[in-house]
């Protein structure tokens, strides 16, 4: 596949866009910013992440239209930030997000050639093998995130911060920065995923998870899905609500148990739902 600076670059940006279900060029690039954002090293890690990912894609003659639709990108990029999150900074740090980058490309490719949309299920499985295997041999190679203060917070905005822990950002900006990216694309998918925000919140803060509601823990999950089921029929926001429910449940669960949430609410309650609507389009069809 012969491909120019140009493409290479639409490429890539292509697949940060694809971290919130969007194939524009100028959404991703508005994403990376807002990655960059009060933390240039992650910015670097996640543009390494989407250039060895490419890389990867090229190398092994994988599909042409999934490369140029920056499918098996975005997973890398997840978890190029992953490791700059959770992890000290190191050395080794560069070099296990250049592995993980070629891994995980190939595990998408396991799941594409299989015919299922796994959304970001790669990017989870891989970050929870790194995460706690370094709790086991050494928790001293993780760092210390502290949660935001709920008290230096504003708690109305909590819809907003869950834009922005999407991708790992606690602060308003890069949340804004997230929203506008979606804004330029469809602005109902920015009014879906606050509807989605403002219930899985609420939720969450009646599970009496009150300080993970207020900084958009419970909302980030619900947003991707309204993203996935966005649109202007009723069923549209049947979906919304009850993927938005969904999401807070296990998002409740997994903190109960303290296991590290990432994008998995998102991911099982989507496949579940995603099958559900097949289902029931399928039957309407039948009675129609």
């Amino acid at each position: 596949m012969h491909v120019t600076l140009k493409q290479l670059i639409q490429i890539i940006f292509k697949s940060f866009g694809q971290i919130i279900l969007q194939n524009k060029a100028i959404t991703g690039f508005l994403l990376l910013i807002g990655i960059t954002i009060n933390s240039i090293e992650m910015g670097l890690a996640a543009l390494l992440s989407a250039v060895i990912a490419l890389i990867t894609a090229l190398v092994f003659k994988l599909n042409k239209k999934n490369i140029e639709d920056g499918i098996y990108g975005f997973n890398a990029i997840l978890i190029g930030v992953a490791v700059v999150y959770f992890l000290n900074n190191t050395f080794y740090n560069w070099v296990l997000i250049i592995l993980c980058s070629i891994i995980v490309v190939l595990i998408q490719e396991f799941f594409i050639k299989l015919k299922l949309n796994v959304y970001t299920l790669p990017f989870i499985l891989i970050t929870w093998l790194i995460y706690y295997i370094s709790i086991n041999i050494n928790p001293e190679l993780l760092k210390i995130n502290l949660p935001l203060d709920i008290n230096e917070v504003n708690k109305f905005l909590f819809p907003i911060y869950s834009f922005g822990q999407i991708i790992f950002k606690k602060n308003i900006i890069p949340a804004l920065i997230f929203m506008l990216a979606l804004l330029l694309n469809s602005p109902i998918l920015v009014l879906n995923g606050l509807i989605a925000a403002i219930i899985s919140s609420v939720f969450g803060y009646l599970l009496n998870f009150e300080a993970a509601a207020y900084i958009g823990i419970f909302g980030y999950n619900a947003v991707l899905c309204a993203i996935v089921f966005n649109g202007y029929k009723f069923s549209n926001y049947a979906f919304i609500v009850l993927s938005s429910l969904l999401t807070s449940i296990v998002t409740g669960l997994m903190l109960k148990f303290n296991f590290l949430v990432l994008t998995f609410p998102f991911v099982i309650v989507s496949i579940i739902l995603k099958q559900l609507e097949a289902k029931t389009m399928t039957n309407l069809n039948k009675i129609t």
